[in-house]
């Protein structure tokens, strides 16, 4: 229970310094205040935080105060029962209760606030990674293309010039041959 506490008045006294950084800023950028609940508010004067964040002059300690008078040794002090009233206790689990509630819900708002933020991220890197390895398809679709044809190409050239190297071949032994024949005619 007394983490609950430590963290209600961490959480309460960052809410209240960054107010009173902006309500004390030079300018310059947006001028947010950070809301601060009905519930904070009370734990606020319970706490005595606005001393402690405030750093009002001639302020020692802060919280609630229990008068007791320096008369009585420390040993023998002790409280009186009627100083506690008897509906407290009821007050208090209700207190806890109620903060306990609003802390879940935070804590569920910001872990939604958080994965709703990743989830975009997420989203926009997955949208940007699917439209890449589409530009990288056309390409390579393009690439293939290119190449199909440049083997059709190569391969019709190379069928020319198998034709053409059998006709040259052909006509170059008939005319030697020829020639051959009439030198040996003569």
């Amino acid at each position: 229970m007394e983490k609950v506490w430590t963290d209600f008045r961490f959480a309460l006294k960052r809410k209240m310094i960054k107010n009173k950084n902006q309500i004390s800023g030079t300018g310059g950028g947006l001028f947010i205040l950070v809301n601060i609940s009905s519930l904070e508010e009370e734990g606020r004067a319970i706490l005595s935080l606005n001393k402690s964040v405030e750093a009002l002059k001639g302020i020692q300690s802060f919280g609630i105060s229990i008068n007791v008078s320096d008369d009585i040794p420390i040993t023998r002090r002790k409280r009186a029962i009627d100083v506690i009233p008897p509906t407290q206790p009821q007050m208090q689990k209700e207190i806890f209760v109620s903060f306990d509630h609003k802390l879940e819900a935070i804590r569920d708002n910001d872990h939604l606030a958080q994965t709703t933020a990743q989830k975009k991220q997420k989203l926009n890197k997955m949208g940007l990674l699917q439209e890449k390895i589409n530009i990288q398809k056309k390409m390579e679709d393009k690439v293939s293309k290119v190449l199909n044809t440049l083997m059709k190409q190569q391969n019709e050239h190379a069928q020319e010039q198998s034709e053409t190297s059998r006709w040259h071949s052909a006509v170059t032994t008939t005319t030697t041959s020829r020639w051959i024949r009439k030198l040996y005619e003569i």
